[in-house]
Formats: structure tokens, sequence, C-alpha cells
């Protein structure tokens, strides 16, 4: 299977993208909010898996959608949870001081926001499911792996992490540059696209839900910080990021080697193929011995009343 060059998985990161701003741009006017965004995320998978097939032949085994054991899906199902608050947190002092222009903030909630059980049901195709299968393939799958092949796991988790928080409003750059960070290391450490996808979906999930519960019970019953007005209590936000770290080692230690590690490149396995050890060929081409090809003399001359 083809590595991809770091200019390769940007260009089809950019086409993917630029195509599927390109193709919503002249319907949004036609059609609600959510069937653009809906036409935008399939698209943008498209495009990517469609040209990333070309480029290396196998597009879901390139990125790693692979099974994840039941531990590991779990302990990503709970870092996802644990890491919320404080995120939220950090999101409301941004917001502070970096007031998002109101069109922005009626147009997300226009997506998001969802007032009957069907409808809020369809916004969690849309931007839990959808969101995260397209997303964590471009960005992490893509991206950052063909990132990581030149500039090493960490430089390319970076700069994917913050490409992916611009692309989020540039309002919330510190809170989606940490999600980012989280959601690049548990692609690198666990080598599976399927648990970022489970982290995406359930801090999605956990916001849309959120708002549902928000928009049937009234904005003004709900703590401040979950309206992201104000920071959660610090006691609260220590906690939880107690319980993020926690879950996060714990993925460490079960997550798999790196590419590296399992995964020799293309140049090695022809060398390994072209040249054999040097230890095998004497082995292999030693002449036996002159006792080995010869039976002892003792052994050679009949015995008294044997014929020879």
């Amino acid at each position: 299977m083809k590595n991809l060059r770091p200019i390769d998985g940007i260009f089809i990161f950019g086409i993917s993208y630029l195509l599927s701003v390109l193709a919503t741009a002249g319907i949004s006017r036609f059609l609600s909010a959510r069937t653009v965004t809906l036409i935008s995320i399939v698209i943008l998978a498209g495009v990517a898996f469609f040209l990333l097939k070309m480029a290396v032949g196998q597009p879901l085994r390139y990125v790693g959608v692979r099974r994840a054991g039941p531990r590991l899906i779990l302990y990503t199902i709970l870092a996802s949870l644990s890491i919320i608050v404080p995120v939220m947190s950090l999101e409301a002092v941004t917001l502070f001081r970096f007031k998002i222009p109101q069109e922005i903030i009626d147009a997300l909630n226009e997506i998001i926001k969802a007032r009957t059980v069907p409808e809020l049901l369809y916004v969690l195709l849309i931007v839990a499911v959808g969101a995260a299968v397209s997303e964590e393939f471009v960005f992490r799958g893509i991206l950052q792996r063909s990132l990581a092949s030149r500039f090493g796991a960490w430089a390319a988790i970076l700069i994917t992490s913050l490409v992916f928080a611009l692309l989020h409003t540039i309002w919330r750059l510190p809170p989606a540059l940490i999600l980012g960070v989280f959601l690049g290391v548990l692609y690198w450490r666990t080598q599976s696209l399927v648990l970022p996808m489970i982290s995406h979906f359930t801090i999605n999930s956990a916001a849309v839900i959120a708002l549902f519960v928000a928009e049937k019970r009234g904005e003004a019953s709900m703590p401040l910080w979950i309206r992201e007005e104000k920071p959660a209590p610090i006691w609260m936000t220590v906690v939880s990021l107690a319980l993020f770290f926690v879950f996060l080692r714990a993925i460490w230690r079960q997550g798999a080697p790196t590419v590296a590690q399992t995964e020799p490149s293309a140049g090695v396995l022809a060398v390994a193929q072209e040249e054999p050890s040097r230890a095998a060929p004497a082995i292999t081409q030693e002449e036996p011995s002159a006792e080995a090809l010869d039976p002892p003399a003792s052994d050679a001359r009949p015995k008294d009343g044997e014929t020879p």
C-alpha cells in the first residue's frame, strides 16, 4: 500500500473542501441550512474518498478504519465526556473577550437547535454522525497522516489541529484547537480512525442534546456554564480534567504502536525481499563435509557371513 506525500494529502484535503463549499454555495438560498450542511458533508467525504482511492488504492485501510477493542471505545467515550467541561469553560472565557457576530450564532442555531425528537435525530445524523465521519476522514485520516510521514507525529498533530480550529470559526480557536490535538493524539496512538470518530460523535452529540434540553426547559433554567456565559466552577473543571487524564492514560497504555513500528515502508520491504540476510545463504549454500557424504569405514565393510 502506497503512502501519501504531504503535498498529496494537502491537495486531496484542499480540493475536497473547496468542492464541498462551491457545490453548496449556489444552493444555499434554495434549501435549508441543515440540508445544505448534509450535502456539503457528503461531497467532502465522497470527493476525498475518490481521490484517496486513486492515490493509494485502499482508502479505508490507509486511514485506519479498523476495529477497536471495547475497553478502548469505553475509555474514548469517557475521555470525550470529561473534556467537555474544561473546553466549555475555555470557550466561555474566549467568547467573553471575542464576541461572535449574531448572524453567525443564528446560522449555527438554525443547524443544531432541535425542537422535536425526530428533528433531534435528524440533527444528530448531520452534526454528530456526518461531521464526525467526514471531518475525521479528511483531517486525521488524510491530512494528519500525510504530514506525519514527512514532519513527524507531533508536528502533524499541531498543524492539522490548527487548520481544524481555523475552519471551525476563528472566535472559537482555543477550544477547537485543544479538541483537535486530543483527536489527533487519539488517532496517532491507537492507529484507528474509528476512535476519533467516536470521540467527535460523542462531543457533538452532547452539545446538540444539551441545546435540545435547554430548548425544552428554557435556557434560563440551564447553568450559565452550559450556556457558555461564564466558566464552570473551578472544582468541576479540576475534577473533569483529572478524569480526562486518567482515561487518556488508559488509552495511551492500551493504544497500538505507531505506524513506523507496525507498518514498514515500501523501501524496507523492497530491501528485505531483494537482499536476504547473509547468514541464511551461508547455511544453505555450505557444502556438506566428507564425513556426511561417506559412511564410516566400519559400516562400509560387509560383516562375516554376509555377501558384499
